[in-house]
C-alpha cells in the first residue's frame, strides 16, 4: 500500500519600482506562498494483509519544492522608500499506520514508514535612494509540516485490539524528514540620510 504527493512550484513573484523628482515615495511589494496538505497511507481497522510471496509496505511519501520571490525600489529626489517582503509556509502532515485489529502477514519483510522531503526558498530584495534613502527587506519560511508512522493500539470506543503483524522476516515503522530551507534578504539604501534593515529568517517546528 503506497500512497505519495508531490509539488512542484516557482512560487510567486513581485517586482516594482518607482520614480518621483521631489516628492517623497513609498514602495512596499509582498509575495507570500504556503502550502497546508498532506498524505496519507494505511491500512483499515480490523482488515487483514497477507503476502505469501513478498513484502508489505505501507508507504506514505510528500515531496515539495515551493518558493516565494519578491523585489522591490524607491527613487526620490527628497525621499525614496523601498521595502519587499517575501513569505513561504509550509504545514503538510504525512502519516503511515496500521489500524487497530488490523492484521498483516508476509513471507518477506514489513515496513510501515513516512517520508517528507522539503526544498523552500523565500527571496527578498530591495531598496531606496533620495535625500533620505529607506529600505526594508524581509524574507521568512515557516514549516510547520509533521510525519507520523505506527502501528494504532486498541480503540477506546471498541473492543477492538491493537494492529498486529502474525509474521515477517523484518519489521521497520520509520517517520523521517530531509529539508533544505533557505531565506534570503538583500537591501541597499543610498542618500544623506540611509538606513536600511535585511532580515531572514527560518522556523521549523512540528512532530
Amino acid at each position: 500500500t503506497q500512497a505519495s504527493s508531490g509539488m512542484g512550484s516557482d512560487g510567486s513573484a513581485a517586482r516594482a519600482g518607482s520614480v518621483a523628482q521631489t516628492a517623497a515615495v513609498t514602495e512596499t511589494l509582498a509575495a507570500s506562498t504556503g502550502r497546508v496538505a498532506g498524505t496519507t497511507a494505511y491500512v483499515g481497522r480490523a482488515a487483514t494483509v497477507r503476502s505469501t510471496g513478498g513484502k508489505v509496505d505501507v508507504k506514505a511519501s510528500d515531496v515539495v519544492d515551493i518558493g516565494a520571490l519578491s523585489g522591490g525600489g524607491a527613487v526620490g529626489g527628497y525621499a525614496g522608500i523601498g521595502g519587499a517582503v517575501a513569505i513561504v509556509n509550509l504545514s503538510d502532515n504525512t502519516e503511515a499506520y496500521v489500524g487497530a485489529a488490523a492484521t498483516l502477514s508476509a513471507a518477506g519483510a514489513v515496513s510501515v514508514a513516512a517520508s517528507y522531503d522539503a526544498t523552500a526558498v523565500a527571496q527578498s530584495y530591495g531598496g531606496g535612494a533620495g535625500l533620505v534613502g529607506l529600505g526594508a527587506q524581509v524574507a521568512i519560511v515557516h514549516d510547520s509540516s509533521s510525519q507520523a508512522a505506527y502501528l494504532e493500539s486498541a480503540v477506546s470506543d471498541g473492543d477492538a485490539g491493537g494492529a498486529r503483524i502474525d509474521a515477517a522476516t523484518d519489521v521497520t515503522v520509520d517517520a523521517s524528514a530531509t529539508r533544505s530551507i533557505d531565506a534570503k534578504a538583500m537591501g541597499a539604501s543610498a542618500g544623506a540620510l540611509a538606513a536600511g534593515a535585511a532580515i531572514g529568517r527560518v522556523e521549523v517546528s512540528g512532530d
